[in-house]
């Protein structure tokens, strides 16, 4: 099931990340379109805070280089230089 947040939910979400002094204001003040009931903010605070407590999962040491060859299979119009890894580098 493919839930979509509704623009309430997308204000709410807004206030609680918006923690972040504005750009150009001292008072940390921003403008948010709408006002979000106080039962929005608090469910988007508990769903941030659960979120917060899962273990954080390093991604594969191979990553990069999987992803470098991922791209290279893609048809380019412009050749790509070919990539070289940590060990490959001469110093």
């Amino acid at each position: 099931m493919k839930r979509k947040l509704k623009d309430e939910d997308r204000q709410a979400v807004d206030l609680v990340l918006d923690t972040f002094p504005a750009v150009g204001r001292e008072d940390g003040v921003v403008a948010i379109a709408g006002t979000p009931t106080e039962q929005r903010v608090q469910t988007v605070d508990q769903i941030l805070s659960t979120l917060s407590q899962m273990p954080a999962i390093d991604p594969p040491d191979d990553l990069v280089e999987r992803t470098l060859r991922r791209i290279e299979q893609i048809p380019h119009q412009a050749q790509l230089p070919p990539y070289l890894s940590p060990g490959q580098m001469s110093a």
